[in-house]
């Protein structure tokens, strides 16, 4: 309460209170369903990685407003990162399923989970996680600031997310047979880019390359698309196939 009282805003714009501590922690992407409710994941991790040996911490709680007063008053841990399945070349490494999870979004079914080196697909039984499935890997995390992150449905109906400059990916299906780029399983490298994912087909492809540190993206009632970048404060209008 105390921390909107200090926001400044213009007269027309007000600001208020939905979840804070101890409903909220740390959270770091956020999502809507069709019920109102928020998605948010709590990541304990950054900026560090999941330590070698151990379970990652992250979660991801549903937030609900009960009695329309417009502040949550429900909390629901859907999953915890102990939940994760390890893949095999993450175990034989002793690692865990994720090194940190920065992206969120609902649909489908279930969730769609960005924690590198992963794509994750959450199937929603009754908010309660059902089969795990890993759509993509690849997503590097070097630079723990600049992980897979602002997850968006797009107006072409595909899963749009961001990526920063200076972590490295490259990306690949996690099956065989799904589609990854022009030729089957071509490992598509990324850096600062716009990338979007392709539910039905599974094809992952770049939309846009470059600008610095995207995080926070949005489209317009026209499809026009626009994103947030940190570090260099800039404002950009991105359209498909764009090197900014």
């Amino acid at each position: 309460e105390e921390t909107v009282k200090r926001m400044k805003v213009a007269p027309e714009f007000e600001v208020k209170l939905f979840a804070g501590e101890p409903l909220l922690a740390n959270p770091i992407a956020f999502t809507l369903d069709e019920k109102g409710r928020v998605w948010a994941v709590e990541c304990f991790e950054y900026p560090s990685r999941t330590p070698k040996g151990k379970k990652p911490r992250d979660r991801i709680v549903i937030l609900e407003d009960t009695d329309g007063d417009g502040a949550a008053d429900k909390r629901t841990v859907f999953a915890e990162g102990k939940d994760f399945p390890v893949p095999k070349e993450r175990a034989e490494k002793g690692l865990g399923a994720f090194d940190l999870a920065s992206g969120l979004e609902v649909g489908h079914g279930g969730v769609f989970v960005g924690a590198p080196p992963y794509l994750w697909f959450i199937e929603n039984k009754n908010d309660k996680p059902g089969k795990f499935e890993v759509l993509l890997k690849g997503f590097g995390s070097h630079d723990t600031h600049e992980t897979l992150n602002t997850f968006q449905w797009g107006p072409d109906g595909r899963l749009y997310g961001l990526h920063g400059v200076f972590t490295h990916s490259d990306v690949e299906p996690a099956a065989s047979g799904a589609g990854a780029g022009p030729r089957e399983n071509d490992k598509i490298r990324m850096n600062a880019a716009v990338w979007r994912y392709d539910v039905r087909t599974r094809k992952f492809e770049i939309f846009a390359e470059g600008t610095s540190n995207p995080w926070g993206m949005d489209f317009d009632e026209k499809g026009n698309c626009f994103l947030a970048c940190c570090v260099i404060p800039h404002l950009f209008h991105i359209v498909p196939g764009g090197i900014y």
